[in-house]
């Protein structure tokens, strides 16, 4: 193999597998994205546990739900 041929050879599977890879990883990723349907435990779990976190600086209590 002339060393012209295998050194472009050598730079497109360089940048080749990793495109690949990251293309099947973002199909995988992006396929059926909306579903289900419904929140799911950890989405509104964390969801709570997260603005504890930036508004009071700790994981204390939520936001109270109740509308007494």
């Amino acid at each position: 193999m002339p060393p012209l041929l295998a050194d472009r050879l050598l730079r497109w599977s360089a940048w080749g597998g990793p495109l690949l890879v990251a293309l099947v990883a973002g199909v995988l990723r992006f396929w059926n994205l909306g579903s289900p349907h419904a929140v799911i435990f950890d989405e509104t779990y964390y969801a709570k546990d997260s603005w504890a976190l930036i508004n009071q600086g700790y994981e204390g209590p939520g936001p109270r739900t109740s509308t007494s």
